[in-house]
């Protein structure tokens, strides 16, 4: 598969997700050739932030995550901001697509804070990643970009927006 023929489904809250976490994938994911979806919790605007406090651009989600399956995408992504992540990472259908897609042996893609939603959904434990602090029963590392393969899925972290660069190559590498 090649990034140009790959579905790629990011996943939000509609409030309060960083600015750049889910803009910078989503266009260059886009501007790659790969499909996008980005889908969030209503169908309302999607408001983002900047470092969780300034007023971001908003973007009209694609679908509902109750509405989304993984056996439809080859690739998931989980931005950060807090207030995003704090929220979807007690949804069930967000808990369940991140159990599915790593259940089915797919890339999971999370920046910065957006990793709780896999701590959340329990596939954080034996891994090694590389988002903010939190990684309860996986091993951290700080380190701009780490790949992990363990446990049946290929895991991508990178800690904050300055990383950007290397977690959008890094999603792009899977997709190929």
């Amino acid at each position: 598969m090649a990034v140009e023929n790959s579905k790629v489904l990011i996943i939000v809250n509609n409030w309060g997700i960083e600015e750049t976490e889910l803009t910078r994938p989503l266009r260059d994911l886009k501007a790659a050739g790969a499909q996008v979806t980005l889908a969030a919790t209503t169908l309302d605007p999607c408001e983002t932030v900047q470092h969780d406090r300034y007023e971001g651009e908003t973007l009209t989600p694609d679908a509902l995550l109750s509405d989304v399956q993984a056996a439809d995408y080859d690739l998931l992504v989980v931005p950060g901001g807090t207030c995003n992540v704090d929220r979807i990472r007690v949804n069930e259908d967000a808990i369940t697509l991140a159990q599915e897609f790593a259940h089915e042996g797919k890339p999971i893609a999370a920046i910065c804070h957006g990793a709780w939603l896999l701590v959340n959904a329990g596939l954080v434990a034996g891994k090694t990643a590389s988002p903010c602090r939190y990684t309860a029963g996986g091993h951290y590392v700080d380190e701009q970009l780490h790949v992990d393969d363990a446990n049946g899925f290929k895991l991508i972290t990178s800690r904050k927006p300055a990383d950007l660069d290397y977690f959008v190559d890094a999603i792009k590498d899977a997709l190929n």
